[in-house]
Parts: C-alpha cells; structure tokens; sequence
C-alpha cells in the first residue's frame, strides 16, 4: 500500500473506531419513555422556542428506534422538558432516551403477557402486543450503545379510565409492567416515575385508576408520582397543550433527581 493510501486507511479507520459504540466507552444513562398520547403528546411545535426544537448535545434521543431531533415529530410530548432538565443536572453525562408511545392503549395493550381477547376490551388488539415491541427498542438500542438503564417514565392510563374492568385491574397491571421491565432490565430498584392521569370527569374509572396511581409510589418503590391537575389542556380537555407538556417534562425530571439525585452506577 502507497504511504498516503495508506494514512488515509488509518485516519478512517481510528475515525469509525472512535464513533463506533464499544465496551470502553463510558455507558449512556438510558431513560424509557412510554405510554399514550400524553406521552407521545399534542404539543405544537411552532409553540416551542428555538433552542428548545432540537436534542441537547449530551443527549441522544430514539423515538421508535430513530435517532431523532424533537422537531422531527408530528408533534412533542414530556420528552422536551424532560430533557431540558437532565441535561442541566447533570451536564458531564452522556444520557440516552428511549421513546415509545401510543395513542390509545390501555395496560391491556402493555401487558408482558399480551393477550388478544384481553386487549379487545380496550378495543387495543391492533396496538398489541406493545410490551414485547419496547423490549424489542431495548435490545436494538443496547447495540448501538453502552448503557446502564436509569429509569422508567410513564404517562398513561386515560384509556383504563375509560373502561370499567380496565380501570379495577390498573394496579395490579401496572405492578405487572413495572415488575416485570425491572426484571427484564436487570434493575430490580429501576426508578418508576409517572404523571398522574387527569381526564374527564365522566370516564367511568377515572377515580379508580388515579387512586390506583397514588398508591403505586408506595407499591412499586422506588417510584414518584407527579401531579398534573394544574397543567392546562387544550380544546378537548383530555390531551395538555404546548406550554403543560414542557412543565409535565421537567416535572418529570425533578421528581426523577429527587429520587437519584446522582447518576446511577451500573451494578444498581
């Protein structure tokens, strides 16, 4: 090989090696966040200020497995204001966060043990089996990187609330998804951190699935419930709008640090 031929070999190959992910570089603290449409959310985009539209430097940002900008979206939900706060808190760590939402699902649509029949009584047949699909944005994302998982943050549970047999079975179905992605993560104390759902006041188990959520910081510690009763709405008073988004996200994220005020090591 000629001499120049072959520096440029080695500068390509040193170039790949340093972007590539490998089991030397310092793991990504990686955050899943799931649930419904206040999870994927109706934010406006144009409603965002410009430093807001794209993902902080630290953080990389894969939203059913894309790495994405947040103004690559239809629209934004939490992950905004989410980020925003991580990043600040702690500015000398790499942080990656995992995003799968659906419009619509219950916990039936979530279930570990997804079950047809099951999911129809949320009419969530065609969503399912939607655990089996975040695990499956697991795996491809512990490819890519090296990373140590640092919590769950979940935004969900207006479709339980919809339906009654739904909404008596919410805590024991939410003790099922959060046990079991503890297991499967291998992080048995992963920090479950959830906003508290705030529909209609005419959804027949509103009341049921939101004591259900108040009795889940205690039920499934480490864990911390967020409040949500002030965000504003938009037109149909279900979905929060641009500026309840953001704050959802911080909120999120504080509630998150209040927990682990440090960066989790990855024997946790």
């Amino acid at each position: 090989m000629r001499p120049v031929v072959r520096i440029v070999a080695v500068a390509l190959l040193a170039t790949t090696l340093a972007c590539s992910p490998n089991q030397t570089e310092r793991p990504a603290l990686a955050f899943i966040l799931a649930g419904q449409s206040n999870m994927v959310g109706r934010g406006t985009l144009t409603d965002l200020a410009s430093d807001l539209r794209t993902v902080p430097t630290t953080i990389v940002f894969l939203r059913h497995r894309a790495t994405a900008e947040f103004a690559d979206q239809r629209w934004f939900g939490p992950e905004v204001g989410f980020a925003q706060e991580m990043a600040a808190a702690w500015p000398g760590e790499r942080i990656l966060l995992l995003k799968r939402a659906v419009d619509g699902t219950s916990l039936l649509a979530w279930a570990p043990d997804w079950d047809a029949i099951r999911a129809d009584q949320t009419d969530n047949r065609k969503a399912g089996p939607l655990y089996r699909t975040l695990m499956g944005d697991v795996a491809d994302a512990s490819r890519r990187y090296p990373l140590v998982w640092a919590g769950l943050v979940w935004m969900q549970g207006e479709s339980d609330a919809l339906h009654p047999t739904a909404g008596e079975e919410y805590g024991s179905n939410l003790a099922t998804f959060v046990g079991r992605l503890r297991h499967d993560l291998g992080r048995p104390k992963l920090p479950f951190i959830y906003g508290q759902i705030n529909p209609p006041r005419d959804f027949p188990a509103r009341e049921r699935v939101r004591a259900a959520q108040v009795a889940a910081e205690t039920a499934l510690s480490p864990a911390r419930m967020v409040i949500t009763d002030d965000l504003p709405m938009g037109a149909d008073h279900l979905h929060y709008n641009s500026v309840a988004l953001v704050e959802l996200g911080r909120r999120l994220a504080r509630a998150y640090l209040a927990l682990q005020p440090r960066p989790p090591a990855a024997s946790h």
